[in-house]
C-alpha cells in the first residue's frame, strides 16, 4: 500500500490513517468496524483518496457490523468528487440482506434522486 500524506501535513495524522487503512484488512469484524468509524470524514478531516477506495470497497464487507459503518461513512461527508463511486456502492448497499441498511440506503438515495444529496445520515 503507498504511503498516505495529509494535505496539511501533519505527521500524526499520516500514520493514524495509515494504520487505520491497514486495519480494515483485520479478521476481526469489530476491528474493521472500528477502523472505518475511524475513517469517517469528520475524523480525517482530509479528502484522501486512499480512505475512499477502500471504505468503497468495503460495502461488499462479509460483516454487518462493517457494511453499517461504511454506511454511515459514506453519507456522512463523502466528497462530491467520488460521487458515481459513493452511489455506486449505496446501489450495492440498497440490496443488503440487512433491513436496516436497506432502510437507510433507500432514505439517503431518495434525498439524492430529489435534490443531489446523499450526506444525509
Amino acid at each position: 500500500m503507498r504511503e498516505i500524506s495529509d494535505p496539511r501535513n501533519n505527521d500524526d495524522n499520516v500514520v493514524s490513517i495509515h494504520t487505520f487503512i491497514t486495519t480494515t484488512y483485520s479478521s476481526s469484524p469489530a476491528e474493521r468496524a472500528k477502523a472505518v468509524r475511524n475513517l469517517c470524514p469528520c475524523h480525517v478531516k482530509a479528502n484522501v483518496d486512499d480512505v475512499w477506495d477502500r471504505i468503497i470497497e468495503m460495502a461488499e464487507d462479509k460483516d454487518v457490523t462493517v457494511r453499517r459503518a461504511v454506511l454511515h461513512t459514506l453519507c456522512d461527508g463523502s466528497p462530491k468528487a467520488r460521487e458515481h463511486d459513493i452511489i455506486e456502492a449505496l446501489r450495492l448497499l440498497s440490496r443488503d440482506h440487512d433491513k436496516e441498511i436497506r432502510r437507510k440506503v433507500h432514505k439517503a438515495l431518495a434525498h439524492y434522486d430529489r435534490d443531489g444529496r446523499w450526506n444525509v445520515l
